[in-house]
């Protein structure tokens, strides 16, 4: 789940949509977050630091959310160009250099 998908409802303060069932380590989850901070990234060291954070408060392992990160953002790349999502590509680009790798 991530920001997009959290809407202020009338029955309720707040509803989740467009839910996802992911089956394997957390670490691979952290990706998704990780992906949707590229925007507000300050460099390489902001982007290690966000990825050693987000590990730590998540009691994630460190090394493997920052390996999954990296694993998730190069698959996702072909795709992006294939469909000509270049915007996205660049920040996914962007991310890798800037998360240390």
């Amino acid at each position: 789940m991530h920001d997009e998908n959290v809407l202020a409802g009338e029955r309720m303060p707040w509803v989740a949509i467009d839910p996802q069932t992911m089956v394997g380590p957390p670490e691979f989850g952290a990706t998704r977050l990780l992906g949707r901070l590229v925007d507000d990234l300050d460099g390489p060291t902001d982007g290690a630091r966000w990825t050693a954070l987000l590990a730590d408060r998540g009691g994630l392992n460190p090394e493997l959310t920052r390996r999954w990160n990296l694993g998730r953002t190069l698959e996702y790349q072909p795709w992006c160009l294939d469909l000509g999502y270049v915007d996205y590509a660049a920040r996914g680009a962007a991310f890798v250099a800037w998360a240390g790798y």
